[in-house]
């Protein structure tokens, strides 16, 4: 303002105040919009007192109107470019703050999705707070243990134990998702998946099957990467359960009802490095797998029951066999002897 009472209005020196209005709002930003909203007024203010007080260069300075073209050619384009500058930068600074934003909200549906199963987690998303509850008539429910890690983990130091946890977890994550079945949750050295939820499979029992094969022979190729021995009991079990999303902090998609007891008793009462089985698991699956009947168990809350090892595909045995010997080869039957 004083150097338009010096050089007057011609010069387009006041034009130099509209950057300065423009940019309270950069300065104090929205959360402080009165701030913003004064030093605006106060600069618009400034602009037309100038524009309308100081008309004229002061009496007691002598300013040529070609000195003053210059300045108003000077002043006028240098407001422009300060304004520009100023929204190119909220503009900048909000595009950065979008970016970020994005980048937040993705990885939060990142680790939605990779929480929850995509039907499920799509269900929440669109309704918020509703509680997912679904019976499944036919399931297959795998638990696996890593057999005496509890004296292993007293010889390993903490960092040691997650990452042997975590790269044997992983790989069986690989095989999960490679059979197109879902992994419910791991408890401590314990591993939890499932065939036939949340979306029905009609080859449930036989997914799940080869996961376990599977997982055995990664075992075998891990214990030997890694030098640590490690062991596995796995338990599988079909019928039907309920499953659903418990909780509204830390969600966990989970999964209840007697086949899911059975199938953790199948793995509890198993032999070492072994694939224990129900006869639910043998009638859905006897042409595809080769079975051993190791017979009547006790087991704990439900009494004898009848129990099979899964020892390989079918079709392996038949292609390790003559012509001859594979045509007398026929697949397992429920009934009768039972199982050999």
């Amino acid at each position: 303002m004083l150097y338009n009472f010096y050089f007057g209005v011609q010069s387009g020196l006041q034009y130099l105040l509209l950057p300065g209005a423009t940019a309270g709002i950069l300065v104090f930003g929205v959360d402080n919009i009165r701030a913003a909203l004064f030093s605006m007024l106060l600069g618009f203010s400034g602009f037309v007192i100038v524009t309308t007080v100081f008309i004229t260069p002061a009496p007691f300075i002598v300013v040529g109107q070609g000195f003053q073209q210059v300045m108003y050619m000077i002043s006028l384009p240098t407001s422009f470019v300060f304004i520009f500058g100023i929204v190119y930068f909220a503009n900048l600074q909000a595009k950065i703050a979008n970016d970020r934003l994005e980048r937040e909200y993705q990885r939060s549906e990142d680790l939605l999705y990779n929480v929850l199963p995509e039907s499920i987690a799509s269900e929440l998303k669109d309704r918020p707070g509703k509680t997912i509850a679904r019976f499944h008539e036919a399931v297959t429910i795998l638990f696996a243990d890593i057999v005496e890690f509890t004296p292993k983990a007293s010889r390993l130091s903490a960092a040691q134990i997650v990452e042997l946890l975590n790269a044997l977890f992983s790989e069986f994550d690989d095989l999960t998702r490679k059979h197109g079945l879902e992994k419910v949750k791991t408890i401590g050295d314990a591993f939890m998946a499932a065939g036939g939820m949340p979306v029905a499979q009609a080859d449930h029992a036989e997914r799940v099957g080869r996961l376990a094969l599977d997982m055995i022979e990664s075992v075998g190729r891990f214990s030997g990467i890694s030098g640590e021995k490690i062991l596995l009991r796995i338990g599988i079990n079909s019928g039907p359960a309920v499953a659903g999303v418990i909780g509204n902090q830390k969600l966990v998609y989970d999964v209840w009802g007697d086949t899911v007891n059975t199938a953790g008793r199948m793995e509890t009462y198993c032999t070492l490095q072994r694939i224990q089985v129900t006869a639910a698991f043998v009638a859905l699956t006897s042409e595809v797998f080769r079975f051993e009947r190791r017979g009547l168990i006790e087991v704990k809350g439900k009494g004898e029951i009848e129990v099979w090892f899964l020892q390989g595909l079918l079709s392996d045995a038949l292609n390790n066999r003559s012509d001859d010997c594979a045509q007398d080869f026929q697949p397992l039957a429920l009934g009768g002897g039972g199982l050999n």
